[in-house]
């Protein structure tokens, strides 16, 4: 299973700046879809709020393990 998730300023995770992760995520936590999908580096991305942060997070991780749950 998925434990905690990066939340990016911008989609993709790939070549990114450090400061690019906004904060993460732990597994099972509420959020907000805001936006996207937008596809980068294979995968796809949504913008999500998250408490008072928003950024970036994929819906699965590189090796396909379900990330962001879209239930509603």
């Amino acid at each position: 299973s998925a434990g905690a998730v990066r939340l990016r300023r911008t989609p993709g995770f790939q070549n990114k700046p450090a400061d690019d992760v906004i904060s993460t995520v732990p597994a099972g936590a509420q959020g907000e879809v805001i936006d996207g999908p937008q596809a980068a580096d294979g995968l796809q991305w949504w913008l999500v709020r998250f408490g008072g942060k928003e950024g970036w997070m994929a819906e699965r991780s590189s090796q396909g393990i379900l990330l962001l749950d879209r239930a509603r």
